[in-house]
């Protein structure tokens, strides 16, 4: 031990690997411990708890095979919306999860691991069994035409290759919308062209809308109909118990220009795995 004096009751030199040495010293070696500590850290060694980019991104700049599991598993995220979204080759999928079992996390997030994952990533294990992953996904997304027609075509090129998210080397995806352009050509976008469209058909929408509800409140304004406090779905307070038509018209406009979001959201490509699939579907 440290030269202090234990309880006998608390510590048998019992040892274990301490999750915060490996976060943050990459030290695995074991450690003394008490013995309930040790009882808990070996029943969760294989539950996948350590987030590296939350805990210590700074371990990727020192940990060469982590820098590299880190580009495979983002490639496997991508690939994984292709795989468990194909009706045509339904054993894909089931062939990705057996080649990881119980550690579905490798391919549902990127930088989550377990202990148990870290020790496997220093004794050179683990590499190869997710470079093995890619490589059987990637090949059944060239191979299977359904998986290939949702493939993109850069919009700012316009060549006939079809290219992939999951090819990093070459493809850059839009953080918002997920379309994917080639790598050399992003830096001659100003805005996404997807983007553009997708503000622009919400804008439409929004007119189409408005337009919709105005002529329904002019058709009451021209009738000189009252319209009931009950039936204004609180849109404004009133001290009264009616509103004019025009009055109804000006507050419904108001609110709904204080309300209306024209903004894409978000699409997180390491931490949604639904952003992606929604950007493969729709693509």
């Amino acid at each position: 031990m440290d030269g202090h004096s234990y309880c006998v009751e608390c510590h048998n030199n019992y040892t274990a690997v301490v999750p915060a040495r490996v976060i943050f010293n990459w030290d695995l070696r074991q450690h003394a411990v008490a013995d309930a500590n040790r009882d808990w850290l070996l029943s969760c060694i294989d539950d996948p708890m350590i987030d590296i980019r939350a805990a210590n991104p700074r371990l990727y700049e020192h940990v060469e095979e982590l820098d590299r599991l880190r580009t495979l598993r983002t490639q496997l995220l991508y690939l994984r919306a292709y795989l468990f979204t194909c009706s045509s080759e339904s054993e894909a999928a089931d062939t990705l999860r057996s080649m990881f079992k119980s550690r579905e996390h490798f391919y549902e997030h990127v930088h989550l691991y377990s202990v148990s994952d870290l020790l496997l990533v220093a004794r050179g294990g683990l590499l190869f069994e997710v470079q093995e992953a890619v490589c059987f996904s990637e090949l059944h997304v060239r191979d299977c035409k359904r998986c290939t027609a949702r493939g993109f075509v850069c919009e700012v090129c316009r060549s006939n290759d079809v290219i992939f998210p999951f090819q990093l080397h070459i493809a850059q995806t839009c953080p918002d919308c997920c379309a994917v352009y080639h790598r050399s050509c992003a830096p001659r976008l100003t805005d996404c062209p997807r983007c553009v469209r997708r503000r622009q058909r919400r804008l439409k929408e929004r007119d189409d809308f408005e337009e919709e509800n105005y002529s329904a409140l002019d058709h009451l304004e021209n009738e000189n109909l009252p319209v009931e406090k009950n039936d204004q779905h609180d849109i404004g307070e009133k001290c009264d118990n009616t509103l004019t038509s025009k009055e109804l018209k000006s507050q419904v406009q108001a609110q709904e220009v204080e309300n209306f979001d024209v903004s894409a959201e978000p699409c997180d490509v390491e931490e949604d795995a639904d952003s992606i699939y929604s950007g493969v579907l729709h693509s």
